[in-house]
């Protein structure tokens, strides 16, 4: 690859990173219930080949149980769950006696974060029947009826985890099918023809077939005063400004993409230009209105 490619995709990364935001209590939750995981297995082994106590085996079944409920129930919700978003947008100042705030953040969903609770959700299953066996291997019926309890609960919340991963996969591969892409060379100069419909509710885009969703833009009334209506004009000015470099700058990714040196480049290089990419098509599938 050339290096001005390079630094074009480093450049690129580092922007969208200073646009990353992490939900902290998803994320402490996340990384809490990791290391009470991983803390679980060494209990389990260190039971298992020196201390042989019983009620440890009580303590694991407990903390299995608790472990197997909580990545079950994430990977239900994933996208809730998921610890990571995209705020495009983030306005608010108080003006002429007026406070106008506007946020755009855009929820990400990842294949990865899914694949782990499957991951610790199926080893969670394994230690919680080992422990109920070990704790209730005097009581069979005790026993059965965990297992048999485990089993209908798990069963449909993997199936929904494999969901997930399969409508995330369709989701990605419809933002790259669609004529933002097919249609790319036409699309070059999107944002150079544009009207705000009335009350700004939306953006027009005249030269094609498109228009934004609502509540992007900041909505004026004719209510408001001359100069209140102004400074919201100049937010919305601020907003479109940002959508047309997040445009530009996706243009300049997408460039690289259908190069022919992208077929010569790194493994790690191209997946970072996918996963580029599909930052932007996420950001752009909040921001249009597709019919």
């Amino acid at each position: 690859m050339k290096k001005i490619d390079i630094d074009k995709i480093n450049k690129n990364m580092s922007s969208l990173k200073k646009m990353f935001v992490i939900k902290r209590l998803s994320f402490y939750n996340f990384i809490a219930n990791i290391v009470l995981f991983f803390l679980l297995i060494i209990s389990v082994i260190v039971n298992e080949t020196i201390l042989k106590n019983i009620i440890m085996h009580y303590i694991n079944l407990g903390f299995s149980g608790y472990l197997l409920l909580i990545f079950t129930f994430i990977g239900w919700f994933s996208t809730e769950y998921y610890y990571r978003d995209i705020k495009v947008i983030d306005i608010e100042w108080e003006k002429l006696h007026s406070i106008f705030k506007n946020k755009r953040i855009v929820e990400l969903s990842s294949i990865k974060f899914i694949i782990v609770n499957i991951i610790l959700s199926f080893v969670s299953v394994i230690i919680f029947i080992f422990e109920i066996l070990a704790s209730f291997k005097h009581n069979t019926m005790v026993s059965e009826i965990g297992i048999i309890s485990i089993h209908l609960l798990i069963i449909p919340a993997f199936v929904r985890m494999f969901e997930s991963i399969i409508e995330s996969l369709q989701r990605f591969k419809k933002l790259l099918d669609h004529f933002l892409i097919k249609q790319f060379d036409t699309l070059e100069n999107l944002f150079e023809h544009v009207k705000f419909e009335k009350n700004n509710t939306r953006l027009l885009f005249l030269d094609y077939n498109l228009e934004s969703k609502h509540n992007i833009f900041l909505l004026t009334s004719d209510y408001l005063v001359s100069d209140q209506r102004t400074e919201i004009e100049k937010a919305n000015e601020l907003i479109l400004n940002t959508y047309k470099e997040l445009w530009k700058q996706y243009l300049s990714v997408f460039t690289i993409y259908l190069s022919d040196d992208i077929k010569k480049a790194r493994k790690r290089f191209l997946h970072k230009v996918r996963r580029i990419l599909i930052y932007y098509l996420v950001i752009w599938d909040d921001f249009f209105d597709f019919k």
